[in-house]
């Protein structure tokens, strides 16, 4: 059974949390991915770690967690699940500012349920389910040779979409491979952030101009995006791309029938910064500064289970990015041995809140000459962000 939605998936533009970031503390199990699932069919973005760029965190109580305490402290608002269940049955009131006391509410009597609803929002939607439905046998058939027809035409279009814009890199990208370098003839642009409509637009426009349509991030020139976004695509393709450009150049092109000279005002800018930045400019001009040699090149990862993104993701990045992840937990020899050139641990474990209790026994290792250092996965994207290796002290978790 399914939440009745008012709202369209398939209308990004109009989904009422677009702009919004999420992350949460406290819910497991099928509470949790409820919730992320009704994030993701509202538009909005979610992560497993806070940051300050969140707009909001998902509670289910009052606690002192590292995440409640950080949010309080940024200043993000605090909301329970029942503010998120009401947005998706389409009571955009719960937007307003300031939040009305039931959805900040997380103890008291009688006890929050976050997955609790008032049926006058969804009224019209399941009235229709007050009356039986008749069907006959000759429908039911009907109905499911249909729906065998269509699940093996959706399966075949499924696997050809994954081939066209899904890759994933299981292995460190080749340290000898060579980094495209963008010439009339030989520019080749990755497009991230787009719905299927505007894909679409944009690959022909590529085409008639000849480029080429990119699927990986090693053999890219150009990334365009509409805006800034933390897609997998930008953190693989910082590595070695040379522009990361908004849409508006690739409209320029298309009016001139040719690609155009790169311009100061062509680059995505950082957004979340005040003044906005050009984070990326500066970002591909250290990786060109180190010729091009990848940023995590001779580092090892170990990732505990609960880390967000997906491990999938993760390791692609990293492995963009020229570092190796660990399937095994880490000896604590490799934990505790320092590289001669970086000075770091041979081994860097990245985890979360979720994962504390796995990382407890490390304790026990740190005296005053060493101290057991595990990280958040802001070290890592950060670090892709930036183009630089980021001091760990500040990505530090507590365990």
């Amino acid at each position: 059974i399914h939440y009745p939605s008012p709202f369209d998936p398939n209308d990004p533009e109009k989904l009422p949390l677009i702009k919004y970031f999420f992350t949460m503390t406290g819910f497991d199990g099928i509470e949790r991915a409820r919730l992320r699932y009704m994030i993701r069919s509202l538009g909005g973005k979610y992560s497993g770690h806070l940051s300050k760029w969140h707009t909001h965190l998902l509670a289910r109580e009052n606690g002192k967690t590292e995440k409640f305490k950080k949010a309080s402290q940024w200043s993000i608002p605090i909301v329970n699940g029942l503010w998120l269940s009401e947005l998706y049955l389409g009571n955009t009131c719960a937007l307003k500012q300031p939040l009305e006391e039931r959805y900040k509410r997380l103890t008291g009597t009688p006890t929050i349920d976050h997955f609790s609803f008032d049926q006058i929002f969804v009224h019209d939607l399941l009235l229709p389910w007050s009356k039986p439905i008749h069907i006959t046998d000759e429908m039911l058939n009907s109905a499911i040779h249909r729906h065998n027809d269509q699940q093996h035409t959706q399966d075949m279009n499924v696997n050809h979409d994954h081939l066209k814009i899904a890759h994933h890199y299981d292995k460190p990208v080749d340290s000898s491979i060579e980094i495209p370098v963008p010439t009339d003839e030989s520019i080749s642009i990755m497009l991230s952030g787009f719905n299927a409509k505007i894909l679409n637009h944009y690959e022909t426009v590529i085409k008639s101009l000849g480029g080429k349509i990119s699927i990986l991030p090693h053999t890219t020139t150009h990334l365009i995006m509409n805006r800034f976004l933390r897609t997998e695509k930008l953190y693989e393709c910082l590595n070695y791309a040379t522009y990361v450009l908004k849409t508006t150049w690739l409209d320029k092109c298309h009016e001139e029938k040719r690609f155009l000279p790169i311009e100061e005002t062509d680059w995505i800018l950082n957004e979340e910064t005040q003044p906005a930045e050009n984070l990326f400019q500066r970002s591909i001009s250290k990786r060109l500064e180190r010729q091009n040699r990848l940023l995590f090149l001779g580092y090892t990862f170990f990732l505990t289970p609960s880390v967000q993104p997906s491990p999938t993701i993760l390791k692609s990045i990293i492995h963009a990015a020229g570092g190796h992840v660990r399937r095994e937990f880490p000896t604590i020899k490799q934990l505790t041995t320092l590289n001669e050139q970086s000075n770091l641990p041979n081994c860097l474990i990245i985890s979360c809140d979720s994962d504390r209790f796995l990382l407890k026994d490390l304790q026990k290792y740190t005296t005053s000459d060493f101290s057991m250092k595990i990280l958040t996965i802001d070290f890592l994207l950060q670090s892709i962000l930036q183009q630089e290796i980021l001091n760990l002290d500040l990505f530090l978790l507590k365990i």
